[in-house]
């Protein structure tokens, strides 16, 4: 694990700051400068009615043997639809009932739900379910699978193993729950219906559009303005006061690097949003002039959290062999992959 803080460096993440900082904590040990910007909104797509025929089902239909998020972002879509429902109003022949006791009936038949094994993609994923559907229950009294698997397709693997053994014991399929966006990978869906070994529900939880381009072309400018000036203070002792400008690499006076700012990619979605961007700022250059002789010259790198998204950089252009992959899609993984660059 790195710990000398790099020189003149700094990170932008392209994700949503209200999903926590502990990406920017784990980076501002070896960083300057760390900004966040949301890329992408996930619009709920669970109602009232989606969890009350999910509940009914577990309790007097078949029944589900396990669930499964990939996300955190569905795990938050459902958090929020159960809270709704739990608090919704209920009438009988017109009457409003009692809310305290519609509430606690709700409740108690929600948390039977719970009981049922929960798989996940990743530590983050995994924490989300025990923060915000397990309400913070002790980790052990919570039987949360898969955190350690990173990714789909090793997932896949302990979800089938979990089938195997659940078909013996109980002599039918498992049915499984899936919550997923809408923009979900085949893996899991593709695999469970091959192998034949279990019903799969799909309950398409939220929808991931991209916000305003502009909109993040303005807040990444912003960004790009306060890391080179932030850099420009700390690295250039000769005239720190010079404001950022942009111009044309093939200025005659001399270019030196000043700062690297890596761009941090999370999802192929956010990619498709920040690669034409990252396309138009970087025809003209970020330079940072320190004396009338001397450009500072930003050099910009591209990580991204796993290999989906990294493909997903190449598809839109990027050079392969440019892109800096974690080979663990946490916190972790992203400060050693930048570390080891």
């Amino acid at each position: 694990m790195p710990t000398d803080k790099a020189t003149r460096s700094a990170v932008v993440l392209f994700r949503d700051p209200a999903r926590g900082d502990s990406y920017k904590a784990a980076l501002q040990e070896d960083h300057d400068v760390i900004e966040n910007i949301a890329v992408l909104e996930h619009q709920n797509l669970l109602t009232c009615s989606d969890i009350s025929n999910i509940v009914n089902e577990h309790l007097f239909g078949k029944g589900f043997a396990a669930m499964i998020f990939t996300s955190q972002n569905a795990v938050h879509a459902l958090n929020k639809a159960v809270n709704l429902w739990v608090n919704e109003k209920a009438t009988s022949h017109g009457e409003m009932l009692n809310c305290d006791d519609i509430k606690e009936y709700r409740w108690a038949r929600w948390k039977k739900l719970l009981n049922i094994p929960v798989f996940v993609v990743g530590r983050a994923t995994g924490a989300a379910c025990l923060f915000q559907l397990f309400e913070g229950r002790s980790r052990n009294s919570c039987d949360i699978r898969g955190e350690n698997t990173g990714k789909a397709s090793a997932l896949l693997s302990e979800i089938l193993e979990f089938c195997n053994a659940s078909s013996f014991l109980e002599n039918k399929r498992p049915k499984l729950l899936f919550f997923c966006g809408d923009q979900r990978r085949d893996t899991l869906p593709k695999g469970i219906a091959e192998s034949n070994k279990a019903e799969l529900v799909e309950m398409i939880s939220y929808t991931t559009v991209s916000r305003d381009q502009q909109k993040v072309k303005d807040e990444l400018l912003g960004a790009i303005d306060r890391i080179t000036t932030k850099m420009h203070s700390v690295g250039c002792a000769s005239d720190s006061s010079q404001p950022l400008v942009n111009c044309s690499s093939s200025s005659s006076t001399q270019d030196q690097t000043v700062a690297t700012i890596w761009m941090v990619l999370f999802s192929p979605s956010g990619a498709r949003v920040v690669a034409p961007i990252l396309d138009e700022i970087l025809e003209q250059g970020i330079f940072v002039q320190d004396a009338p002789n001397t450009k500072y010259r930003v050099v910009f790198r591209m990580a991204a959290i796993g290999h989906t998204t990294a493909s997903e950089l190449v598809k839109l252009g990027i050079d392969e062999q440019s892109i800096v992959k974690a080979n663990v899609p946490n916190e972790h993984g992203i400060r050693n992959a930048l570390a080891c660059w």
